[in-house]
């Protein structure tokens, strides 16, 4: 009866160390050898298949969320290339014409204010050396003009 009672020891700890991922065949010759001590002892083993399936499933976990940010990352770049190519279409686009007008308008009245104040400045700033100037330099050009009539008339 004893060597029964030590035989189901041995096969009771094979069971249970296969069940939590062991090698069954293993604890079934301590199982054999040590007879309840064997089947106490795995017991207290940790289960291999219930870490392997966490194990499997952190790993799953990890690599959704690694795709997810890389995801999350390819949308953030496109979206970033489509607003840089919003804004370069923006720049592009010349304002309505109103805009124009009432700049050109101002524009306009500016510069014929300035272009009168030019003419003015320009009229009194010539002195009489430059009206002299101009004066003998147009009776020069008058001198060449009748020197070469008369060379035409020879």
């Amino acid at each position: 009866m004893l060597f029964i009672f030590w035989v189901l020891c041995g096969l009771f700890a094979s069971v249970v160390a296969g069940n939590k991922g062991h090698n069954g065949c293993m604890w079934a010759l301590g199982g054999f050898l040590l007879g309840p001590l064997a089947l106490l002892a795995t017991l207290g083993l940790g289960d291999r298949n219930a870490q392997r399936k966490q194990d499997d499933l952190l790993e799953e976990t990890r690599r959704q969320n690694a795709w997810m940010r890389r995801k999350m990352y390819e949308a953030e770049e496109e979206r970033r290339y489509y607003e840089e190519q919003r804004y370069r279409q923006r720049m592009r686009q010349l304002p309505p014409e109103e805009y124009y007008e009432e700049e050109y308008d101002e524009f306009e009245e500016e510069r014929e204010e300035y272009q009168d104040y030019v003419d003015v400045e320009a009229s009194n700033s010539r002195s009489d050396e430059e009206q002299d100037n101009d004066d003998s330099s147009n009776r020069e050009s008058a001198g060449d003009d009748e020197r070469r009539g008369d060379i035409d008339e020879k």
